[in-house]
């Protein structure tokens, strides 16, 4: 293949092109450029695809579901032992979300968990009904009528 090349005098000079050089000089050399270029195209080509392969098997690996929200339990806003009508002390902690109370009728006794349906209701459960605050309570055990509570 000829190239054109312009002389300073203004006429074209005939050149033979890279290609037709290598060609002359020696036919290995053309021959390597041109395998050369084909293994990077191929190369190229290869890690397109397997880019894209990767992506889609990479997008459902790292998925991952949203953790659950983890809700601690209330802490004990205030502690009381308090003494009945019948002269009996009961045990109650109160909790920080202002619905939940545990009673115990016994200083080392097991934890009775009552329950408010909503912030300023009788707490109840297992029989139980407790209505009050800090400084004194109500409290209606199981098979017997309500009496008074203080602090």
């Amino acid at each position: 293949m000829l190239s054109v090349m312009w002389a300073p005098g203004g006429s074209a000079i005939d050149q033979p092109s890279t290609e037709s050089a290598l060609r002359r000089e020696g036919g290995d050399a053309v021959m390597n450029v041109g395998r050369v270029r084909r293994i990077l195209l191929i190369g190229l080509l290869t890690g397109f695809v397997a880019a894209c392969d990767r992506s889609q098997d990479q997008a459902g690996q790292n998925f991952q579901p949203p953790e659950p929200t983890i809700q601690m339990p209330p802490s004990i806003a205030a502690s009381h032992t308090f003494r009945c009508k019948d002269n009996s002390l009961v045990y109650v902690d109160f909790f920080s979300d202002r619905v939940t109370a545990s009673l115990r009728t016994e200083k080392s006794g097991p934890p009775i968990r009552l329950v408010a349906p909503a912030k300023g209701e009788p707490f109840t459960g297992e029989g139980y009904v407790l209505v009050g605050s800090d400084t004194s309570i109500t409290l209606s055990k199981p098979g017997t009528a309500s009496q008074a509570c203080k602090a």
